[in-house]
């Protein structure tokens, strides 16, 4: 045999250990199972895990979509925030400037020259006259003040009177043939905030925003309404819109319709 050979020929300090010829005999591989096809239970885990990655992936998915509807809605408000500050100043402004047109006529010697400042400070400051009149009054010298007795006393009587008077404004969002489609629109618009009220008003269900206690206060409401529930939002004056309106089933009936 080979190995007695190698004894032979290396001599006894050549090999000193018989060598076992089947080591050098190649075996088959081993085979590598996974656990899936080891047993059932590999299958149920892989099931398992790709349905938890599924649904891991909609989740993230749905929060992704969330905050950024979160981002939209911060923007919108601070896009109506602007706007309403902007109409502030603007209204400021525009009341400064009437103001120093209507508190010189107030002020004059010439009687029809009062009259007409009185008369365009009742109509661009109904709620507010008496207060700007109080102002003026107070402002002037006891001469002045004798001189304009006759014109001041009356219309501070005057301003009272509206002050105390209540005006109503509102804010039309939608008109319908059906009561149910505009309680639709009230419903939508209380959802957002909003106090409404529907008008049977020639022919249509009219829905609306409000009231407000001046055309200034729903001006400015009306922003933040044309960008949130109706772009095509009106403001009108409900006494003179609705005129002596009748309570009815869920709405009010305005005259002759």
């Amino acid at each position: 045999m080979w190995w007695k050979y190698l004894k032979q020929k290396g001599g006894s300090g050549a090999v000193s250990s018989r060598i076992d010829p089947t080591a050098c005999i190649s075996r088959p591989p081993l085979e590598v199972t996974t656990m899936a096809e080891s047993s059932p239970k590999g299958q149920n885990w892989i099931v398992l895990i790709s349905a938890t990655l599924s649904v891991v992936s909609a989740l993230s998915v749905a929060y992704l979509s969330y905050q950024s509807k979160n981002k939209e809605s911060d923007v919108r408000r601070e896009e109506i925030a602007f706007e309403q500050s902007k109409f502030d100043f603007e209204s400021k402004n525009k009341e400064m400037e009437n103001l120093k047109i209507i508190i010189p006529k107030i002020v004059s010697n010439d009687e029809q020259t009062v009259k007409e400042g009185m008369t365009t400070l009742f109509v661009l400051f109904q709620s507010r006259a008496k207060g700007v009149l109080e102002s003026v009054n107070s402002a002037l010298t006891e001469q002045q003040r004798t001189a304009l007795k006759d014109q001041l006393q009356p219309a501070l009587a005057r301003a009272q009177e509206l002050e105390q008077r209540t005006d109503s404004w509102v804010i039309v969002i939608g008109g319908d043939k059906t009561i149910n489609d505009a309680k639709a629109e009230i419903d939508r618009a209380q959802k957002a905030g909003y106090a409404g009220g529907l008008y049977f008003k020639d022919g249509w269900y009219r829905s609306a925003v409000g009231p407000f206690p001046t055309r200034t206060d729903a001006d400015r409401a009306n922003i933040a309404v044309s960008a949130t529930l109706r772009s095509g939002a009106y403001v009108v004056n409900l006494k003179s819109w609705c005129p002596s309106p009748s309570p009815q089933d869920g709405f009010s009936k305005c005259a002759g319709s």
